[in-house]
This record gives C-alpha cells, structure tokens and sequence, in this order.
C-alpha cells in the first residue's frame, strides 16, 4: 500500500500544479491535458498492483490494456489474456467493437486518438477476425432458445415478420459475391414514431456469404416454432421457393416497391416513356389490387392489345410475374389485416449491417474475412454482444 500512497502523493501534487499552469488555458487544452495527466498515473497504479517489484522478469508477462502497456505477474487475472494475444480482454472487446463498426486503420487512428494506446490496424484486423470465426462455432438454434426475443411474453395473435435479401460485396476470391440477410421481427416491435414514420425497435439477424441452402439452414434456426409468420420479399426464386416448401402456411407479400417497379417499368414501354399515362396506368391498375379485385387487375392487364412485338414481349413477360405472385399481391387484403407490405426493412438492413462496414469504396475482402466481420455486425444488431461474445473474454467459453 506504501507504493499506491506514493503516487496519490504525487498525483496530488500534480493536480495543484495542473491547476495553477492550464487556469488560464482554453477548454480545450484543459481537458486534454488532464486527460494525459490522468492516463499516466492509470497506467501507474494499474502497474503497480499487477507486479510487485521483487518479481523475476520471468514470472511477468508484457499485457497491452486500456491503459496502455504493462507488465504484470503471470499469477494476475490481468494476465490472462483470451487467445494468446498479449492484450487484456476488456481492450480485445473494444477492438472488436470499434473494427466491427469502422476501417481497421481508422480504428487504429481512434485507438490512438481517444485513448493514447499504440494499436496497429492489423492487430485490430487479427482480433476482429479471430472473434467473429469463433461466432461461426455458436449454436445459434440454443442461442436464439435462450435469448431476451423467445423469453418474452407475446400475444398468442402476435405475428412475426420474416424478410431476407441480398447485396454484392467484393471478394478477393471470387469477384462481386452475393451476401444474403435476413431480419426477423415482431409487429410489436414496429412502433410509430410519427404520422410518416416508424421504427423497429428490436431484430434478430442473421448474415451469410454463400449459397441459398447454407443461408437458409443458418436462418431458419433463428426463425421460432409454433409462430405466426409474414414474409415481405421481392421477386427472388431462391427466397420463396423455400419459403412455400418449408413454411407453407406463412403469410407471404411480394413487397410492395418491387411490385410497383415491375408495374412501371412496364408502362414506361407501353405508353412509349409519357409520363403522365405512365403513371395514370400504375395508378389505376394498382387500385384493382388494394380493392380486391384480383380477377379485375388481370382482366385489364389482359385486355392490353399492341401490334408492336416488344410490347407484346413486356406485357406477357409482366403477366407471367404477376401470375406466379398472385397470392402476394393481394395488397388490400393485407392492408386490412394491418400487416406490413413494404421490405424496407431488409434494405435498410443490408445497408446499415453490411454496406456501410464491407461496402466501402475500395474494399476487397477474403470470402471468409467478410463472413467473420459481418458476424460481428449481426451479433451487435441483434443485441447479442454480451450473451455471444462476453463468454469468450471472460474465458466463460473455450476457444
């Protein structure tokens, strides 16, 4: 205890010092220079209770910590540091946190900045990439058993929203390769925020850069029994051909914006790029939909009649997309039931989870390097950081 009173003494000393030198100083250069002051004697009081000094260099290892580096006792708790990186566990999570969220150099610079410790962006990549391959190990079936969505109490008529997309990403191996995603989430978890807008405020997600099956045999785990489901997608094959094998009695609605794009897109050829009868068609062929009346929204499709042979290509390519969707498009219906029609969601998502980390300008990943930082991203969106990836530092979980 003599060593600790010693630098309190000292500490003591330097804060009147600090007083009288920076009181005419400006906020700014107050706050950081006593943040620098306080650092220093962190350091040396973290120091000072993790090693005596009648310690052999031998029975010490060098730990780098929040606090910058030091030297502890092997006998510490502080010495255990998970993976064998010489880094403390509580400043592995903040490497983990802050590369998830932002470029592996950017984060060194943070580091540096906002903390003073001296953390090169490859460290902080090796971290970043040893954690999210351990959360390819997770049995994510007994996690999402055990998580905060399934203990809580829904209504037996609470319905379940289920949307599921994908986006290119750049890999080293393969090109431009599709990351698929899903989002899960209750209709009470959808709140309105204002007369123009909602929120989602709790998800479930779930990412994974490779084929359909794979994705969908991680996915569906997520997905609880015994629930009321609603599937908003757009037009993918892959997306809803699962869906009608494996979750037959799913509400499902081809969203809404992609419907309306087909519809447009269409009439842009048919009525020769006018944009008022381009519009006043989508408009008025749509009402059919939101009225209920799908046999007269065919009808009228239907009875479109052209000579010019690219028109005719449009309007039975347009029908063959509509018929297989047929039961999705029955926009009034769900309206009725209060249900969402739109996948904004999803997209919202891809942008937020993996775009705005995986996506940056520039960027070419390993195909594997990607998966491990978009497990990452997941497990903090999904509000899982502490039950997925805090066993590990605690040594909770064996690596």
């Amino acid at each position: 205890m003599t060593k600790i009173a010693n630098i309190l003494n000292l500490l003591d000393k330097d804060i009147e010092n600090f007083m009288i030198d920076f009181q005419g100083s400006s906020a700014y250069e107050y706050e950081k220079e006593f943040k620098k002051l306080m650092d220093n004697y962190s350091k040396q009081l973290l120091q000072t209770i993790c090693k005596e000094n009648d310690t052999k260099q031998r029975d010490t290892r060098k730990v780098k910590t929040v606090y910058g580096e030091i030297r502890v006792d092997k006998s510490h708790p502080l010495s255990e540091c998970p993976m064998n990186f010489g880094i403390s566990a509580f400043l592995q999570e903040h490497m983990c946190r802050i590369g998830s969220k932002i470029t592996f150099k950017e984060s060194e610079e943070e580091f540096k900045n906002l903390l003073g410790i001296n953390l090169n962006a490859k460290q902080i990549e090796r971290v970043c990439h040893k954690y999210g391959e351990l959360l390819n190990q997770v049995n994510w079936e007994q996690s999402y058993r055990d998580s905060v969505q399934l203990s809580m109490c829904y209504p037996e008529a609470e319905y379940l929203y289920c949307e599921v997309d994908g986006s290119m990403i750049f890999t080293r191996e393969k090109g431009w390769k599709e990351i698929k995603l899903g989002r899960i989430f209750y209709t009470e978890d959808n709140v309105r925020i204002s007369t123009e807008r909602n929120e989602i405020t709790s998800s479930v997600y779930c990412a994974h850069l490779g084929t359909a099956h794979e994705f969908w045999e991680k996915f569906s785990e997520e997905i609880p029994v015994n629930k009321k489901l609603i599937f908003i997608n757009d037009g993918a094959r892959w997306i809803w051909n699962y869906i009608q094998d494996c979750y037959p009695n799913a509400v499902q609605i081809l969203d809404y914006y992609h419907y309306k794009k087909h519809i447009y897109d269409f009439a842009k050829v048919w009525f020769n790029q006018d944009k008022v009868r381009v519009k006043q068609f989508t408009d008025e062929i749509t009402e059919y939909l939101f009225n209920d009346d799908i046999t007269g929204f065919f009808k009228q499709l239907n009875e479109l009649k052209t000579n010019v042979k690219k028109k005719e290509k449009e309007l039975e390519k347009l029908i063959n997309y509509l018929e297989v969707n047929r039961s999705r498009i029955r926009y009034g219906h769900f309206s009725k039931q209060g249900f969402l029609i739109g996948s904004g969601a999803i997209e919202a998502a891809h942008r937020d989870i993996i775009q705005k980390r995986l996506k940056l300008s520039g960027q070419r990943w390993t195909i594997k390097g990607a998966q491990q930082i978009a497990n990452l991203r997941v497990v903090k969106k999904s509000d899982r950081w502490e039950s997925h990836l805090l066993p590990y530092f605690n040594n909770k979980m064996a690596a």
